[in-house]
């Protein structure tokens, strides 16, 4: 599969001449932590994070500045015409920016698509298709492939695996730092025991097994963690479902900096309600 066949069209663009304030109203409009800075050309030459952007909005010096104040160097690209399987992992890109050949964007293509490919692509290896009939009592499922364990414990997202019953078979590292639940706790049981011990109000794994298609919900964990959570089903080819790979992403961070681009922009509207020349000068 090459990068072209699972990018995203880009939800808003940049350009070196934008002010700082007027991007406010960009990031609002999307759930990207960051967007890409485009030239004439639509050549990517940078980035803003909405970090960065929040933290120039509170400086009042800088409110009126072009964005090339807070310009960053953009790390992740990829060219269309790259094969997945051959991309390398970069741990710190939730997002890769993708481009042709002639270095003009055109795409993104999210960290959590690549892996979940590259899953699912394991998974429907001979190597693994002893796992159809497991013993969810002896589970240890994902040791036999170091690449694959790689793989997953690599993932900044947590990503949770199980088969088709609805019994845990895997969660990654990252899994437990995001939710606060410890995997001991969790492989070899099923869902259905894990939401009677109200560890979380409801299952992503469950829904995409009764719908047979990837669902997405917000969860609220025990722990207190919030979390976007997506669930794949996997099929055999008698159109079973034997697994179902889910990804989960902490969304606190992101409702937080929603509630302060929130309230900046009440205050900008405030400002240029009661000294529009300030703001426009």
């Amino acid at each position: 599969m090459l990068v072209s066949e699972l990018m995203e069209s880009i939800p808003e663009v940049l350009t070196i001449q934008d002010m700082v304030y007027k991007d406010a109203n960009k990031f609002s409009s999307t759930n990207e932590e960051e967007l890409p800075v485009v030239n004439a050309q639509q050549a990517i030459i940078g980035v803003v994070t909405k970090k960065s952007l929040l933290n120039a909005i509170g400086t009042p010096d800088n409110i009126c500045s072009s964005i090339d104040t807070i310009l960053e160097k953009p790390h992740c690209i990829v060219q269309m015409d790259e094969e997945i399987h051959k991309l390398t992992l970069r741990t710190e890109c939730n997002v890769l920016w993708v481009v042709d050949e002639n270095d003009i964007l055109v795409g993104l293509l999210r960290q959590h698509k690549i892996n979940q490919v590259l899953v699912e692509e394991e998974l429907s290896n001979k190597s693994f298709k002893q796992f159809n009939t497991i013993d969810p009592k002896d589970v240890t499922p994902l040791e036999s492939s170091s690449l694959f364990t790689s793989i997953l414990e690599s993932s900044f997202d947590g990503i949770w695996i199980a088969n088709g019953k609805g019994d845990t078979l895997y969660v990654n590292n990252s899994y437990e730092r995001i939710t606060g639940l410890k995997r001991e706790d969790l492989i070899g049981k099923n869902i259905r025991q894990l939401l009677e011990q109200k560890l979380f109000s409801q299952s992503t794994v469950l829904l995409a097994i009764e719908q047979r298609a990837p669902v997405s919900i917000i969860h609220k964990y025990v722990t207190g963690k919030s979390t976007l959570t997506t669930g794949n089903p996997v099929f055999n080819k008698n159109g079973d479902i034997v697994r179902v790979v889910c990804n989960v992403r902490d969304i606190s961070e992101l409702v937080k900096l929603r509630n302060e681009l929130a309230e900046t922009e009440v205050t900008l509207l405030l400002l240029t309600w009661v000294e529009p020349a300030w703001i426009f000068a």
